[in-house]
């Protein structure tokens, strides 16, 4: 049985604008450059700062390989994970780092932006993802893409 994705929108009136916040499709997004009649604007996991994307994803969830264990770095008083992308997903993303080199690529998971990458980054199968020790993205990021990959594989 496949799970039922749904669109929840949120939009605020101010003036002549408005601001939508939207539960959107896990996968990666380009950031677009104005705010003001956003359609698709989400927050980062802390809920802080929030940013205008594409409407759809660049590269979806279904190009999710894997994701590792949390790694922890004591030393450096770090966490990360690695998101491991098919090699279909792998060779978009080095495509759109090409030819868009001065975009920047967020990482969205249920709704949430948990990642943040520079296109004129080094491209890689294995997208890392680190945060701070007190950081719980990192960890949230491993449990939800853990449980798309376990829905997938039942489907």
């Amino acid at each position: 049985m496949g799970v039922a994705k749904t669109l929840l929108s949120f939009c605020f009136i101010f003036g002549a604008g408005s601001v939508c916040f939207s539960q959107t499709e896990t996968g990666f997004y380009f950031e677009t450059t104005s705010k003001k009649n956003c359609v698709n604007l989400v927050r980062a996991f802390d809920e802080k700062t929030s940013y205008c994307i594409t409407e759809k994803p660049i590269i979806k969830e279904t190009e999710f390989e894997s994701v590792s264990e949390v790694y922890i770095d004591y030393a450096n008083q770090k966490k990360s994970a690695n998101l491991k992308l098919s090699d279909k997903g792998f060779a978009a993303i080095k495509t759109i780092m090409k030819t868009f080199p001065n975009n920047k690529l967020l990482l969205v998971v249920k709704g949430k932006v948990v990642g943040l990458f520079n296109t004129q980054g080094i491209v890689k199968q294995l997208m890392p993802i680190s945060g701070s020790l007190e950081s719980r993205e990192i960890d949230w990021l491993f449990n939800n893409v853990t449980v798309i990959k376990k829905n997938k594989d039942i489907n």
